[in-house]
């Protein structure tokens, strides 16, 4: 692993992790952002993972752009590349909205072709490029689902366009590959230990939408329409920069392609999940699959919640498996990251947060 390590994205949740995680193995880290320094340096100082102090002294903020040529960096690019290096590369949009297809253009396929032409341009020899991705670029399938590349597809192949627009951009190191792997990142979520996160996606979009019928209707009977068995591929974020930082400690070169699935080998189900929400929130919420709702159709109220869930509802209508070999041929493995206990950690801190905003700590 490079001493250099240049992190993009750096703000958001794994990227601002990520580097709590490099700072505290002792590597010199330089973060790409548009935030102040301070903002960038509070930010991985009270990360997730954070059981302590970390030093910030070896952690350099640096002004870009991703859309801008060199990445806005100009008369720093020498200097920043003057040494072998491992880029990551997390910078993305990340939208479910209508009509914010541009943006995601923009950021996740135009972005991703200029980071690599910055790294195939400037990075020496023994340099490494890591694109954080997710498993999801996958789109709709229901077959199990292998480390390999994807085959170009429609928009409409897919759950929603951001997944459409990782897949492109996945297809541009395919295309270029670099030193490095594709990273296909699970459903992120807070510390396992602790329960702490600072993202709403995902299971905590899940968990707002029930909380804001239940704020209204407390101690309601609620189905929500999905499979009971789908597998919700949920990653704490200290075990996935954990498998980040393991996998750039390996060699890399026997993977082909390079792609790994940074999910756990033993998922959560929705059923699951809904149980957990129960204990935590004042709702009995179960999910009911397609045959049932023909039979009974949801009421108004869960009817409500159905739309409230347009995106979310899509990840637990239908299960899917990933292949998960090579973290396993790297030798990076060990006990499931999510059992009950750890559920229950992410599900209360988030459930105690909206029900005390004063108190939030996510």
């Amino acid at each position: 692993m490079n001493q250099r390590q240049l992190v993009d994205g750096s703000t958001g949740f794994v990227g601002a992790n990520l580097i709590h995680r490099l700072l505290a193995q002792g590597h010199q880290v330089v973060a790409f952002a548009r935030q102040p320094d301070s903002a960038v340096r509070s930010l991985v100082a009270n990360a997730a993972i954070a059981d302590g102090t970390v030093d910030l002294s070896n952690l350099r903020v640096v002004n870009w752009s991703l859309n801008d040529p060199d990445l806005g960096l100009r008369d720093l690019v020498a200097d920043l590349f003057a040494e072998p290096c491992d880029y990551w590369h997390l910078a993305a949009a990340i939208t479910f909205r209508p009509g914010n297809h541009e943006e995601l253009n923009r950021t996740n396929v135009d972005g991703t072709r200029m980071a690599l032409e910055v790294f195939h341009r400037y990075a020496p020899a023994g340099s490494r490029f890591f694109q954080v991705s997710s498993a999801y670029s996958c789109g709709l399938v229901t077959d199990e689902v292998p480390e390999t590349w994807h085959p170009a597809a429609e928009p409409q192949s897919f759950r929603n366009f951001y997944e459409y627009t990782k897949r492109e951009a996945e297809l541009l190191f395919a295309d270029k590959p670099a030193p490095g792997a594709v990273l296909r990142l699970g459903q992120i979520v807070g510390d396992s230990r602790t329960g702490r996160a600072a993202t709403d996606y995902g299971l905590y979009d899940y968990i707002r939408a029930i909380h804001t019928i239940t704020r209204r209707r407390p101690d309601e009977r609620l189905r929500v329409l999905g499979d009971p068995q789908a597998e919700l591929h949920l990653v704490p974020v200290d075990a996935c920069v954990r498998w980040m930082t393991d996998l750039a400690e390996r060699d890399l070169g026997a993977l082909d392609p390079p792609v790994v699935h940074l999910v756990d080998r033993v998922s959560v189900t929705a059923a699951k999940v809904a149980e957990m929400i129960s204990a935590h929130l004042p709702v009995d919420l179960r999910i009911a699959p397609e045959a049932e709702v023909a039979r009974t159709p949801l009421n108004q109220l869960e009817r409500v919640l159905e739309a409230r869930m347009t995106y979310t509802g899509k990840y637990i209508s239908r299960s899917i498996r990933f292949r998960r070999d090579n973290l396993s041929a790297l030798g990076i493995d060990g006990p499931p990251t999510v059992p009950d206990d750890v559920l229950d950690r992410l599900v209360g801190s988030y459930a105690r947060s909206l029900q005390n905003p004063a108190g939030r700590t996510v």
